[in-house]
């Protein structure tokens, strides 16, 4: 038991228990996708929500709305996304077959989609690629974004709309690409 909780009666320890658990249920779905399609492998996905819930639970306050429980979720997955990645920086490569397992992909082309898709968040820069992921799969909104990263709102709609700049021209530079090869 933590410090706080020792000063904490049975029924009041329930009490955090329950609504923690009610904010968190709610607020889950969403993080995890958005873990999910950033780290792309289940296992290290797993570890980092299950970190998230340990910190979030620690410092967690009984006052706190709903709507501010996510932001809190959302930030300190971040930060064990980064703290991930840093650690992790000279990791082996994606496992294409694995993520096609995990994802449960049927069809052939929504693979090949998929494998694009990862292929070109990839070459985008962990802020980009998380505020694209937290606004297009997630579903927040750009305010929503700003107050999870800790950023200004310009911020966000910038590495948004720098990040789908160069998905185009990655994806333009692809088609001539091929273009020249069937000419």
């Amino acid at each position: 038991m933590k410090p706080a909780e020792m000063q904490l009666t049975d029924g009041q320890l329930l009490q955090r228990q329950q609504r923690f658990g009610g904010l968190y249920e709610t607020a889950y779905p969403r993080l995890y996708r958005y873990v999910k399609f950033i780290i792309w492998n289940e296992a290290d996905a797993g570890d980092i929500i299950g970190e998230t819930l340990l910190v979030a639970y620690e410092r967690f306050d009984m006052k706190m709305e709903e709507e501010k429980f996510a932001y809190y979720l959302f930030a300190i997955a971040g930060n064990m996304i980064r703290r991930h990645n840093r650690r992790n920086k000279f990791r082996a490569y994606f496992n294409w077959q694995k993520a096609e397992q995990q994802a449960g992909w049927q069809h052939a082309e929504a693979r090949t989609d998929m494998r694009e898709l990862y292929t070109l968040l990839d070459q985008l820069s962990l802020e980009q690629r998380q505020a694209i992921v937290l606004y297009e799969i997630a579903g927040f909104s750009y305010e929503e974004i700003a107050r999870l990263e800790g950023c200004g709102l310009g911020a966000v709609k910038n590495r948004i709309l720098r990040g789908r700049r160069q998905i185009k021209v990655m994806i333009e530079q692809e088609q001539k690409r091929l273009e020249k090869i069937q000419a």
